[in-house]
């Protein structure tokens, strides 16, 4: 997970079955947060499912970039974030 968490880009956006307890607790566990769930009705199996989401946390002041953050809190880096299935 800590490999992933360095070579992916930010953020980290996977989903996991919301029946999954084990999974949910582990992705929990390594810091990420449910940002959606759903009923399943766009997934394979059709099992409701949660959206979990992971972006390492910066120092106060810096922008996504590691530079310093514009007054308007954006430092102009254009990547969306990256998906994780």
């Amino acid at each position: 997970m800590e490999e992933a968490k360095k070579e992916l880009p930010q953020p980290i956006l996977l989903y996991t079955f919301q029946q999954n307890q084990r999974s949910r607790r582990f992705y929990e566990r390594q810091g990420f947060v449910a940002v959606g769930f759903s009923d399943g009705n766009q997934n394979e199996e059709r099992c409701p499912d949660v959206l979990y989401r992971w972006e390492q946390k910066r120092p106060k002041g810096t922008a996504p970039n590691g530079g310093p953050a514009t007054p308007h809190g954006n430092s102009g880096a254009t990547e969306g974030p990256a998906s994780v299935s």
